[in-house]
């Protein structure tokens, strides 16, 4: 059982109850991961009548080995009993907010995604902070947000600028906020091996290996006149040509104004798609202290022995990217999605 914290919407402590909980975590900012999700949990007779739970309100919840949880009550509400209801992971705080009207921000990524937090918390504070930047492209860039939210702006932004970013909950003066951490490559090189077969601590639930390989690409903007209209010479990488054939692509990228950046979101492009990758989703369990070491965009070595690749390769070893995680409490295990590159 896990011990479930209730937060109010001003994310301080109103109330708590235990329940088996099946808890997502994801890293933003990677092209093979559509981040977030949602779970359903059991309430509690004891915890039926209580005001606490209601739509809006947080939980907070701290597996052993894991990181902290973060997630939002929201419909739908299974009022028959056993009463369930749907708790979202923590990027549904985004899905909250759009902006009324079209805005346009300046200056480095992390500067906007700044703007972006300040835009989110004006009309009520979220309790959304920005957190940690590490290593990132510092390039001036201008961006503009229409009318969707938040979320989709902002895990399309991330992909097009190469960058990657999580959500971090933390405790401070007895209310929670949660922190935006961003970089280039998040995470950490583990070196901890995740491997398959009878002495293994993982099973391969599936592995496909995926992409729409492009690797000669034109960006373009969606200006209509001759002043406004930009385009990049084409980009191109000449190793996915040699091996897989010229495949290029016009990319456009909407409300982009300078070359600079254009150029820049073209190159991100290229970059992600000039190759397959391989997606794998796998079961761990907890031997050899192996949850200590999984966190979003941390790199742990894999042995999949049990894989057929194209050119006749037989298994998978190298280093893959975690871009999303699953703690399955009722199994006692935490479901991967792996990222790995492919030669």
């Amino acid at each position: 059982m896990s011990r479930v914290i209730v937060l109010g919407v001003d994310n301080a402590s109103v109330d708590e109850f235990e329940a088996i909980c099946t808890l997502g975590y994801s890293l933003g900012g990677n092209a093979s991961t559509q981040p977030g999700s949602s779970t359903t949990v059991k309430v509690p007779a004891q915890a039926h009548l209580k005001n606490s739970l209601d739509f809006g309100a947080a939980v907070v919840i701290q597996p052993a080995d894991l990181p902290v949880y973060f997630g939002l009550i929201d419909t739908p509400w299974s009022a028959l009993k056993p009463v369930t209801m749907t708790i979202y992971d923590v990027e549904y705080l985004l899905s909250l907010r759009s902006p009324e009207v079209p805005v346009k921000f300046s200056g480095s990524i992390d500067r906007i995604f700044s703007q972006i937090i300040d835009s989110v918390n004006y009309h009520e504070d979220l309790n959304l902070r920005m957190g940690t930047v590490g290593d990132i492209d510092r390039t001036s860039r201008e961006e503009t947000l229409d009318t969707r939210t938040y979320w989709e702006q902002l895990q399309a932004l991330a992909l097009r600028s190469g960058t990657q970013f999580v959500f971090r909950p933390a405790k401070t003066d007895g209310r929670w906020y949660v922190y935006l951490d961003l970089a280039a490559s998040l995470g950490i090189d583990t070196d901890f091996l995740l491997s398959d077969g009878d002495r293994g601590n993982m099973k391969v639930m599936s592995a496909v290996v995926k992409g729409e390989i492009v690797n000669r690409v034109v960006g373009i903007n969606s200006g209509s006149t001759p002043a406004s209209r930009l385009s990049t010479d084409p980009l191109l990488n000449e190793t996915s040509i040699k091996r897989h054939r010229m495949r290029n692509k016009t990319v456009q990228f909407r409300d982009v104004v300078t070359a600079s950046t254009l150029k820049s979101n073209a190159q991100n492009y290229l970059d992600a798609a000039s190759h397959a990758y391989l997606e794998m989703a796998v079961d761990v369990q907890n031997n050899n202290g192996a949850f200590v070491n999984l966190r979003q965009g941390n790199r742990v070595l894999v042995h999949a022995s049990s894989l057929v690749l194209p050119r006749g390769v037989k298994g998978w070893r190298g280093k893959a990217v975690i871009t999303k995680m699953v703690y399955k409490e009722a199994s006692k295990s935490v479901g991967l999605n792996l990222y790995g590159e492919i030669s």
